[in-house]
């Protein structure tokens, strides 16, 4: 997918998820470009697949270089907002498998709907959670928070490492919501998306790297995301023991296809340059 296809590319997500508003692609399509991590990654925007010289499957992929534990980069593509036209439906695991090929990269698929889900485990995909977690955060405001406390993220926050701080800025000036949990150890980041649940103000969880951490200082994390007007957080289930205010629900399971020396890391939650983390899900 080159620039010139954009155009093409929206009208067929406006097509396979009617819906969504249809002015979610173009904002989808400039938050790609206010993040700026396919261009390093090498990674297009999206890929399109031809059935006799027409168009009839797209296939969105925002992508980031990350570093490995030995301190190499390696690339991380999401695999996103996948149709195809019904009548060339049995050619979508050809399209998979010819976007798997392209790339030697870890692979997210972080919203599939049930018939991807199927096929993914065919793929060499692995669920990498149990469904996710809503706490109720007016609920969770309320219990003891020990010495943790959170604040927003500054411009500049000397208190983080300068490539995490690049690019959880990069992810501010797309929309997201950053904040540092201080207390009880080192300056952690954080990483929200907003969004609606039933009408009511609510956040996603997209950046956190020990979830543990992050739990205990649930009441801390609450508040904060108070200041902003976020009643309501869902983050992914990872099996941990629930606090008061905070309920599962078998829903929103995620894949991860490991590759170019990632795996999933226990107790990290990183959706970054991901369309949780871009799109208004």
């Amino acid at each position: 997918m080159t620039d010139d296809d954009e155009a093409l590319a929206t009208a067929l997500l406006i097509e396979g998820f009617p819906a969504k508003p249809a002015d979610i692609w173009a904002a989808f399509f400039r938050r790609l470009r206010i993040l700026g991590t396919n261009g390093p990654a090498d990674v297009p925007f999206g890929y399109l697949m031809d059935t006799a010289g027409i168009t009839t499957g797209v296939m969105m992929t925002p992508a980031t270089l990350r570093d490995r534990p030995d301190g190499s980069k390696g690339t991380v593509i999401n695999l996103s907002s996948w149709y195809v036209q019904p009548p060339e439906r049995w050619r979508a695991g050809r399209m998979l498998q010819a976007v798997l090929k392209k790339h030697d990269a870890m692979f997210t698929d972080l919203t599939p709907t049930d018939e991807v889900r199927a096929m993914l485990p065919a793929f060499g995909f692995e669920a990498i959670n149990a469904g996710v977690v809503v706490s109720l955060l007016p609920v969770a405001a309320v219990l003891p928070a020990g010495g943790a406390r959170v604040r927003s993220m500054l411009p500049g926050d000397a208190a983080l490492p300068d490539a995490t701080r690049t690019i959880l800025e990069a992810h501010v000036r797309a929309g997201c919501l950053a904040f540092v949990l201080e207390g009880d150890g080192p300056a952690m980041p954080l990483l929200f998306r907003k969004r609606t649940l039933k009408g009511v103000p609510a956040a996603k969880l997209i950046y956190c790297p020990d979830l543990a951490r992050f739990q205990a200082a649930l009441p801390a994390v609450a508040r904060g995301l108070m200041t902003s007007g976020v009643g309501v957080l869902i983050s992914d289930d990872t099996s941990a023991p629930l606090r008061t205010g905070q309920l599962k629900r078998s829903r929103g399971l995620k894949f991860v296809r490991s590759g170019a020396g990632f795996a999933p890391v226990p107790n990290v939650t990183d959706h970054t340059a991901s369309e949780l983390a871009l799109l208004d899900l």
